[in-house]
C-alpha cells in the first residue's frame, strides 16, 4: 500500500506536469499541490501491514535516509467507532457507516439506513446531486452485498425515508442491471464451455483445458460467440489457437 499510494501521488503530480507543458505556463507558476494520502480499508480483518516504503526493504541503515517519506492517514472503516465516521457530520462518513455494517444483520443495517437517509434529508437544495449519488450508492449496496430476500425490505425501507421520488425508478433500474449481468454472464459460460466441447470432439487428441483461461477473459459475448462458430470450421486445433 505505501507503495500504491506513492504511485498515485506521482500520477497526480505528473499530470499537473503534463498540464503545464500542454498550456506552456511560466515556470514561476509551476507548483506541485500539495496531496494529502488517505487510506480507507474496507476489509474485515484487522490491518496489520506498514504504510512505508521503508517497511518493503530490506537495507542498511545508512541508506534508509534515501527512501522517501511521506504521512498517510489511516481509517479502518469495519472498527471505526461511529463518532470517528460521523462526528463531522460529513456525507461521506454517514456512508461509511452503513458500509461498516455491510455483514451485519439486517437490524443492525437497518438502523445504518435509517440513520443515513435522515442525514441525507438534512442537506440542502444545493447538495441535491450529492444526495442523489448517495441513495444510488446504498442501493447499489443492498443489491450487491445483501441476500436476495432482503433487498426488497431494505430498498423500501430507504424509500419510505426520502422524499426523492425517483428512488423506486433507480432500484428498478438497478435489479434489472444485474439481471442482464447475469444473464449474460450465464450465456457466456455456456458459450466457453460449448467451444471447448466443440473443439474436444473435433480434435481429440488435443488439450483444450488450458484455452479456458482465455476464454473467460474475453467480455464480449458475440467475440465468443464468433469464436465458437470458429471452433466448428477451423482446419485445425492450431488454426484456432491462432485466432483465439
Amino acid at each position: 500500500m505505501g507503495f500504491r499510494v506513492l504511485f498515485y501521488m506521482m500520477l497526480i503530480w505528473d499530470r499537473h506536469r503534463r498540464e503545464w507543458e500542454n498550456q506552456n505556463a511560466p515556470k514561476s507558476e509551476r507548483k506541485f499541490p500539495p496531496i494529502l494520502p488517505i487510506v480507507f480499508y474496507t476489509g474485515d480483518r484487522h490491518w496489520e501491514t506498514p504504510l512505508t516504503l521503508e517497511a518493503m526493504m530490506d537495507i542498511p541503515a545508512e541508506l534508509s535516509r534515501f527512501v522517501p517519506r511521506f504521512g498517510t492517514l489511516f481509517l479502518g472503516v469495519k472498527s471505526a467507532d461511529v463518532e470517528t465516521l460521523t462526528g463531522t457530520k460529513s456525507l461521506l462518513g454517514w456512508l461509511l457507516r452503513v458500509l461498516q455494517n455491510e455483514n451485519s444483520d439486517k437490524e443492525s443495517l437497518s438502523r445504518a439506513l435509517v440513520e443515513a437517509v435522515s442525514f441525507l434529508e438534512s442537506l440542502d437544495a444545493s447538495e441535491a446531486l450529492q444526495k442523489r449519488e448517495a441513495l444510488v450508492y446504498l442501493l447499489m449496496l443492498i443489491f450487491h452485498r445483501r441476500p436476495v430476500d432482503e433487498r426488497e425490505e431494505l430498498v423500501r425501507l430507504v424509500e419510505e425515508r426520502t422524499s426523492d421520488k425517483e428512488v423506486s425508478t433507480m432500484a428498478e433500474t438497478t435489479a434489472e442491471v444485474l439481471l442482464a449481468r447475469g444473464v449474460e454472464r450465464g450465456a457466456r459460460e455456456t458459450t466457453i464451455e460449448n467451444i471447448l466441447s466443440v473443439l474436444s470432439a473435433r480434435f481429440p487428441n488435443a488439450d483444450v483445458n488450458p484455452l479456458k483461461p482465455a476464454l473467460e477473459a474475453i467480455a464480449d459475448l458475440n467475440h465468443l460467440k464468433q469464436l465458437l462458430l470458429n471452433a466448428s470450421l477451423a482446419n485445425s486445433f492450431q488454426a484456432f489457437q491462432r485466432r483465439l
